[in-house]
């Protein structure tokens, strides 16, 4: 990508220097995303692939003023992607909020156990097995905001 090709989010000055730092994070993505790639390939290749739920998430949004570590859309729209062979839509995209706390009782239904009341989570299972939605549901390909790693339309497939 080019500097001038880069979208820079409103709430951040267009300057050339953004639009650099912009195109260091989207190469670290796409690292990210290429190593994510490579432990999908050795959990096939030793027969796993088909019997894993791979959940990939960030820790906080994008590494810039306005987003990281504050609650406006810049620090609380993080990734997380979730494979579940035979379960879950595979390339689909939900608009649903989530959050990080979501992850500890999701996990627990997944291995059959019942989260504690006392969680602040709830399971996203639900929208995991969820039908398809007019309007809530993208295909990945349309929705994609950053390059792929070349296997499939998105990231984590």
């Amino acid at each position: 990508m080019r500097p001038d090709t880069v979208q820079v989010p409103r709430y951040l000055p267009d300057t050339l220097d953004v639009r650099r730092d912009l195109l260091d994070y989207y190469d670290e993505v796409q690292r990210f995303d290429r190593d994510v790639g490579r432990l999908l390939d050795v959990l096939e290749t030793a027969g796993e692939l088909g019997n894993t739920i791979v959940i990939v998430t960030s820790d906080n949004g994008l590494p810039f003023p306005r987003a990281k570590a504050t609650v406006y859309d810049g620090g609380v729209r993080i990734p997380l992607a979730i494979r579940w062979p035979g379960a879950a839509r595979a390339g689909s995209i939900e608009d649903a909020f989530a959050s990080l706390t979501d992850i500890a009782p999701t996990a627990l239904e997944l291995a059959g156990l019942k989260p504690p009341d006392v969680m602040t989570g709830r399971t996203l299972l639900p929208l995991l097995r969820a039908r398809p939605r007019s309007g809530a549901i993208a295909s990945s390909s349309s929705a994609s905001a950053t390059p792929t790693s070349g296997r499939g339309t998105s990231a984590i497939r």
